[in-house]
């Protein structure tokens, strides 16, 4: 499918930074175990997020110009509609995972009587907004709050350096290596920024599989900083409240800056509606792709109810959210759309390749 509308590759990956920024600002604590093993668990994390990101970066450097969708239908149109449907799915889980995480951040802010089904509901109101807005918007919003957000982490980083300690970190034991692997590859998979490249191809200017490379590096290493950060400042305490990460912000002062949590937690706030718009426009893609083109805002009132739907039915409990969180549909959709389907695509496109060359011959 053709499309008009592109960003410029800053753009677009800096929209995918203030994604998994906001993923790691709403780290939850039952995603971790012990100290030490959140810092082991967010290295394995950034090498399984370079090493899965390899088959999308090959899927780029041979056709910058289609999605995978597109060439999916190329090889075969059903096909084509097993992919449109297996994205669907995952942007749907992750979009629920978005609004959910917002859901308990705001409700560990907000006084306990405060209505978060109506935050929840404004959220995914604002975020269809922003989708049915289009793509360049979101690219021009991603860039001017890039910096804000990193703003707001280097002000928690270096006001809190003082407090770091490094024997709060334990250290590592083999026997929790097996947990440590698990962790990491979890952290990685509950995010699925990666996911979203080989689809929103069509909609980058000039992308280049190097952009991919940056990406994926810078987000290691906001992963593997901010969690040493949290445990030489908090320790095992950071694992006794349900957002580490905002409690580490809410600790933090420099000079008359004091308790900026609630700027901070507001600059995280816009993560949120950027990544849940994204995600809503892809959605609309992918449905357009799958069943035709029509107005645009059917698909995304579909999304909208969807997304409503499983978020407040899956967010209603933190024990049901942590189940949904730790299921193994997390890590399956993620390996799949990651690897497996680009792969497959690959692996098509060179066997219908020689299949017409022997057509050819013949």
């Amino acid at each position: 499918m053709e499309t008009k509308a592109k960003i410029t590759p800053f753009q677009f990956y800096s929209m995918l930074y203030l994604c998994r920024i906001f993923s790691l600002a709403a780290f939850m604590s039952f995603e971790g175990e012990g100290s030490a093993g959140l810092v082991s668990r967010g290295i394995i994390s950034g090498i399984y997020l370079i090493i899965t990101s390899v088959p999308t970066i090959l899927l780029i450097k041979k056709d910058n110009q289609s999605s995978v969708l597109t060439r999916a239908t190329r090889i075969s149109p059903l096909f084509g509609k097993i992919v449109c449907v297996i994205y669907l799915f995952d942007f749907l889980v992750y979009g629920i995972i978005t609004a959910g995480r917002f859901n308990f951040l705001v409700s560990a802010v907000m006084p306990t009587q405060s209505n978060m089904v109506v935050a929840v509901l404004l959220l995914i109101a604002a975020s269809a907004y922003c989708a049915y807005r289009g793509i360049e918007g979101l690219g021009r919003a991603s860039v001017l709050f890039l910096i804000p957000v990193l703003l707001s982490f280097a002000f928690v980083f270096i006001s809190l350096f003082k407090r770091f300690d490094a024997l709060n970190f334990e250290p590592f034991q083999w026997s929790n290596a097996s947990g440590a692997v698990k962790g990491g590859i979890y952290f990685t998979s509950v995010t699925g920024e990666i996911l979203a490249v080989a689809v929103s191809v069509p909609f980058v200017k000039k992308q280049k599989s190097r952009h991919i490379i940056i990406l994926t590096v810078l987000s290691a290493v906001a992963v593997i900083a901010t969690l040493a950060m949290l445990t030489g400042v908090l320790g095992n305490f950071s694992l006794t409240r349900l957002f580490g990460v905002y409690t580490l912000s809410s600790v933090a002062e420099w000079g008359l800056a004091e308790r900026a949590d609630a700027v901070i937690i507001c600059i995280w706030m816009v993560c949120a509606v950027i990544k849940l718009s994204f995600l809503l426009f892809l959605w609309d893609y992918t449905l357009s792709c799958l069943v035709g083109k029509v107005k645009t805002a059917l698909y995304l009132t579909l999304g909208v109810f969807a997304a409503a739907a499983g978020t407040l039915t899956l967010s209603s409990e933190i024990t049901v959210f942590e189940d949904f969180l730790l299921s193994p549909v997390v890590y399956a959709i993620y390996i799949v759309t990651a690897v497996v389907l680009p792969v497959s695509v690959l692996a098509g496109e060179k066997i219908s390749k020689k299949t017409q060359k022997r057509k050819w011959a013949s």
